[in-house]
This record gives C-alpha cells, sequence and structure tokens, in this order.
C-alpha cells in the first residue's frame, strides 16, 4: 500500500513538474485571465499552464491598464483580440504591439475615443497573420504605422479602420513637413496606392488620418534609442527637464490625450520646459529632432 502510495505521488510530481507554463509577468494581464477563468490556478504567481490557454478563441482585455503583453505569443488559437487602454511606453519594444506569434488572429479591435485613455502604442504588426480580415483602431492617436507586408495574407476582404477625432489632426498640421503621417506597410504599395489587385476590394476608414503606403515603413523614432532620452521630474508641477544624450531637438509638442495639441514650443534654446499653466492631468510629450519623432508622457500635478 505505501509502495502504491510513493508511485501515486511520484507519477504526480512528475506531471507538475513537466506542465508546460507561460510566464505572464504582468499582474493585471494575470488578473485579467483569472477574472475570465482562463487561469486555473486563480492566483497572480507570474504565470499560467500553457494548457489553460491553448484553445481560447477570444479575448477581451477591457480597462485593465495593462503594460507588457509577454506571455499572448502562447494563445496559439487566438482569433478575436479586443484591448483597451494598453501602454507600452514603458517597454523596450519600441511601443510595438507584435501579433506575428498569433496567427490564427482574424480580428482586433484596439478601442480609443475622446473619453478614452490612450493606448501608448505607434506601430502593430501583423505581417504574419494570414486569417486577418478585420483592424479596429478608432481614435488611437497615438499609432503611426500597421505593417501588413507579407506573401500570405489575404488582403482583399480585408477593413481597416484608422480614423481619429478631429483634434488629433493637429498632430500633423503642426508640423509641416508632415514627417508623422499614419504608414501602412504593403507588399506592393504601387498597386495599394492605385487600389488594383487585392487591394481593389479591401476597405480602409481614416477620417482626419492622413496616410500613405510603403513597403519600407520606418518609425522616426527608430533612429535613436528610446533610453537615450528622458524628462523629470514626472510628476511635475511647473518645470520638466529633458534629458537627451546630444540630440538637439528643433521642437517640442505637449498634447492632451485626446491628441489636442496644448502646448508648442518651438526653437528650442533650454531643455527645461516650463509647463506650470497646464490643467492637472497626464499629457503626451512629442519631441522633434532633424530626423526623429519620439514621445514621453508625463503628469502635471
Amino acid at each position: 500500500m505505501k509502495l502504491k502510495l510513493l508511485l501515486i505521488n511520484a507519477l504526480f510530481l512528475c506531471i507538475i513538474t513537466n506542465a508546460q507554463v507561460t510566464l505572464i509577468p504582468d499582474q493585471n494581464f494575470e488578473q485579467t485571465l483569472i477574472d475570465q477563468n482562463i487561469d486555473s490556478d486563480g492566483i497572480i504567481n507570474g504565470q499560467v499552464f500553457t494548457s489553460d490557454i491553448d484553445n481560447i478563441n477570444d479575448l477581451n482585455f477591457g480597462f485593465n491598464f495593462i503594460t507588457d503583453l509577454t506571455g499572448l505569443e502562447d494563445f496559439a488559437q487566438l482569433q478575436n483580440l479586443t484591448l483597451d487602454n494598453l501602454d507600452l511606453s514603458n517597454s523596450s519594444s519600441n511601443l510595438t504591439l507584435d501579433l506575428t506569434a498569433n496567427t490564427m488572429l482574424e480580428t482586433l479591435t484596439m478601442n480609443g475615443g475622446d473619453d478614452a485613455f490612450t493606448h501608448f502604442v505607434e506601430q502593430i504588426d501583423l505581417s504574419e497573420n494570414p486569417n486577418i480580415n478585420l483592424i479596429q483602431t478608432p481614435g488611437i492617436w497615438l499609432l503611426k504605422q500597421i505593417d501588413l507586408k507579407t506573401g500570405t495574407t489575404d488582403v482583399s476582404n480585408l477593413s481597416i479602420d484608422i480614423s481619429i477625432s478631429p483634434l488629433a489632426l493637429m498632430e500633423q498640421s503642426a508640423d509641416s513637413n508632415n514627417d508623422d503621417l499614419f504608414c501602412i506597410k504593403v507588399t506592393d504599395a504601387t498597386a495599394a496606392t492605385a487600389g488594383t489587385g487585392v487591394y481593389s476590394t479591401w476597405t480602409i476608414s481614416a477620417n482626419n488620418n492622413p496616410y500613405f503606403f510603403s513597403e519600407t515603413c520606418t518609425l522616426n523614432t527608430e533612429s535613436f534609442k528610446l533610453e537615450s532620452v528622458s524628462i523629470y521630474p514626472n510628476p511635475t508641477s511647473d518645470i520638466i527637464n529633458i534629458k537627451a544624450n546630444n540630440i538637439q531637438f528643433k521642437s517640442v509638442k505637449i498634447f492632451s490625450l485626446q491628441g489636442q495639441l496644448v502646448k508648442f514650443f518651438n526653437n528650442l534654446e533650454t531643455q527645461n520646459l516650463d509647463v506650470s499653466d497646464l490643467a492637472n492631468g497626464l499629457y503626451v510629450m512629442s519631441l522633434t529632432s532633424d530626423n526623429s519623432i519620439i514621445r514621453r508622457k508625463f503628469v502635471k500635478q
């Protein structure tokens, strides 16, 4: 009897030891999985059994304020993804939402709008998602690029909505060079621009959001390391300082979360900016050099 119990215990320990897990470092991400009865152990421990997420088709992240989506790549059967309040501004991924590992994905919805917390995401990579047929990012005014360049994706039935508020259009119009227009990366930019071939039947809604097609989209922020620029103190009540390691910015624009330009500094002669006249709240600072644009968020209190 004792031998049988020992064998059973050994088998149980072996199963537990060999159970594959997926790391979920973001506590808000894991809490959402617990709330949706996906994470079977029901505790915040930085991981989930991969078997718990293997067959999940739909994920809806509401007002969860997730800052790290590590682990999403193991949702092998994910078809429909809804994200609200995603903030990648403290990540090392250059504000990129990379969904290429979710090869079964069909729809992506990121809700924005004037009353929604801004998504701190600048580019979305869907270049390895052959089944994608719906991309909705209305009101996400910080988003500047979607990568659809692939030889396998059938874009003929794809519907894209990248519309933004008229207030957010000020970000483009405030820069006469239009260096920061929305770029849709495609396999054949000429055909996409002409609306021919596979691009003749797809639909794009882009109210107040000028865009263009390219086969080589690159974000202006890629010309220098994000880590080389910081602002402090944050929060601030009056003066905010820019630390930029030999990078000379020619202008700084400050936006509300709705994309409205609220303050503009041109021909900078100092790295110390007075923001004392701003109302208390969260803002986005857009710093422009000769060939680069980088964004930082800060709190005025």
